[in-house]
């Protein structure tokens, strides 16, 4: 029996924009807290003990917070630096990085404009200000901003990187590549720079070029799982499969975990026809969530690519009702059945999916074509 050609889908990540919120670093460095189990316990130490320090403490107490996520308690140090030092720079830029964390992106502007009050030759709050305003859509003020931050210094690659960013929002290709460029001048190593390039040329379609600059991000100056994720699902986009499948291994080296980078692996395994691969990752992730159609569809997928059309048909049959259920099911389990010899059977769903409401046009019209095809297979065997 031939094997039918059941489409794979593949679910991937949508590339974002790449921003960076500045926090100055304060003036007493980490080593000062070294025989302390935490900062927080050493910057809290500090306040009660040495009322002099109480304005640098509280700053860094802050950034402390806020590097891990608690924002509000942040905010409550910031308030308090100032309290005691109202025009104190580096406060106001650091209270806007929080609240642009949290979303709240017309507070972090206001703090943002305080700051650039406070010091116009300082550019990281304009960078910071221009995050925002793009936030809520605003692109034209984020360009603007940024504009006036690379006049204060020519020298900012993080400036040029999301400039870059907006000008390739606007499909202004032609500045946004400069930008990127300009960027890694200053920062030759500047991965989120790289990446940027990567996915430009990606939207031009200048294919390998995109594909050379996605792997020169995976040598600049971040040596994470994050760039071979990304990596990964720029191969997936350029149909670079076994590429894809080894940034995804890599990733998951350096300490990816997350299901999505499990699943994108699994699928370029799969595009590769590395079933066996494939099949144990697909497992793994629907026993991990057994109500993901998802992860059991690919794993039907699989498991009918090995010829292994019983234990398919199982797997669909359990996915077809679970709340994301692909709308092809229906004809995966007629694929099964049919090579199963199950003919009957398989004409039996055809003809229940033909009376059904679905919402779905093209798949009445196949389960129309595919029971004919099987009626037509009938007579033929007759004669």
């Amino acid at each position: 029996m031939e094997k039918k050609h059941i489409k794979l889908f593949l679910w991937l990540i949508t590339f974002g924009l790449s921003v960076l919120l500045t926090v100055s670093a304060s003036t007493i460095t980490d080593d000062d807290a070294s025989s302390y189990k935490t900062k927080k316990a050493f910057w809290s130490e500090m306040i009660k003990k040495n009322p002099l320090l109480n304005v640098h403490a509280h700053c860094s107490l802050g950034s402390t917070y806020a590097e891990s996520q608690k924002y509000d308690k942040a905010i409550a140090c910031y308030n308090e630096v100032i309290r005691l030092e109202p025009d104190y720079l580096l406060p106001w830029n650091n209270f806007g990085g929080c609240y642009a964390n949290m979303q709240k992106w017309d507070e972090a502007i206001a703090c943002y404009k305080k700051a650039i009050q406070l010091d116009p030759s300082d550019a990281n709050p304009l960078n910071n200000l221009a995050i925002s305003y793009a936030s809520k859509n605003q692109v034209d003020k984020a360009i603007k901003t940024l504009k006036k931050a690379i006049l204060i210094d020519p020298y900012y690659p993080e400036a040029y990187n999301n400039l870059g960013s907006f000008l390739s929002q606007k499909k202004d290709y032609s500045k946004a590549e400069d930008c990127f460029h300009n960027a890694l001048k200053c920062r030759p190593c500047y991965w989120r720079a790289f990446m940027n390039l990567g996915q430009l040329y990606l939207e031009t379609d200048k294919k390998e070029k995109a594909y050379e600059h996605f792997v020169k991000a995976t040598q600049g100056d971040l040596d994470s799982a994050v760039v071979f994720q990304i990596l990964g699902e720029a191969c997936i986009k350029l149909e670079k499969h076994k590429e894809a499948s080894v940034a995804f291994e890599k990733a998951i080296a350096k300490g990816a975990d997350d299901n999505q980078t499990y699943f994108n692996l699994a699928n370029s395994y799969f595009t590769v026809k590395e079933f066996d691969k494939a099949q144990k990752i697909y497992e793994k992730l629907a026993s991990s969530k057994p109500n993901d159609a998802y992860y059991f569809y690919n794993l039907g997928v699989t498991l009918f690519q090995k010829g292994d059309f019983a234990r398919a048909l199982e797997t669909f049959i359990r996915s077809k009702n679970m709340p994301n259920a692909l709308e092809q099911t229906p004809l995966s389990i007629v694929s099964c059945l049919e090579a199963l010899g199950r003919i009957n059977e398989a004409k039996e769903h055809l003809q229940v999916l033909l009376e059904s409401n679905s919402p779905y046009g093209w798949l009445k019209k196949t389960a129309q074509s595919e029971l004919k095809r099987l009626e037509l297979a009938d007579e033929h065997e007759k004669d």
